[in-house]
């Protein structure tokens, strides 16, 4: 089986995220199932990063990425990510109102 040459590549810094907004993806998450990956993809599409800037991000090709995203809607039986961040949104005010 042949390694990959590519050097590890340490993510770039993110501008803060509201940590209410990442609560809410997390419960999202544990709701449907994502894996550790499909959150991370999650997170930066949420964040409203393109496939090509997550695939650098994440040393994955974007072919991988958009799979990710797929299976994610999927999972949440949505269609795209307009959808994906207006759950999560949806999900923070939800949190919040508890709160």
């Amino acid at each position: 089986m042949r390694q990959s040459t590519r050097p590890v590549k340490t993510p770039k810094a993110e501008k803060p995220f509201s940590s209410s907004t990442e609560e809410a993806l997390d419960r999202i998450s544990d709701r449907h199932g994502f894996t550790e990956r499909e959150r991370e993809v999650a997170l930066l599409t949420i964040r409203g990063r393109s496939a090509p800037y997550i695939s650098e991000e994440l040393c994955l090709s974007q072919a991988t990425i958009r799979t990710y995203q797929r299976r994610i809607y999927q999972k949440m039986s949505i269609h795209g990510k307009q959808e994906l961040i207006d759950s999560v949104e949806a999900e923070r005010c939800a949190g919040e109102e508890r709160a």
